[in-house]
């Protein structure tokens, strides 16, 4: 499924406060793509590729799902546009995975 089509089988939801528990350290994953701590790059790149292909409709508050190839846990992520170039991305649960997305 696209990613626009993932956003309207989602729509729009409800978003979390953003958490201050956020990662502290971050690892470059190639192609504008930064894991948090607690994140995989793998993670990270399965992420990057659901975004990526249709960026532009991708918007604050949306939630892409997505499967780890580490761990085979599904995560919700929202997305909020962190400045005119990229997204930040968290999801919650046993701590925050973050991403970051350039576009």
């Amino acid at each position: 499924m696209g990613a626009l089509a993932l956003v309207a089988a989602l729509g729009a939801v409800a978003v979390p406060a953003a958490s201050s528990a956020s990662a502290s350290t971050t690892k470059s994953c190639g192609n504008g793509v930064s894991a948090g701590k607690n994140t995989s790059c793998e993670l990270a790149r399965v992420l990057f590729r659901k975004v990526r292909r249709n960026s532009e409709n991708i918007a604050d508050g949306r939630r892409v799902g997505v499967r780890s190839p580490v761990t085979g846990r599904s995560y919700a992520f929202f997305l909020y546009r962190a400045d005119g170039r990229s997204f930040t991305c968290r999801a919650y649960g046993d701590g925050v995975l973050s991403v970051r997305i350039a576009t």
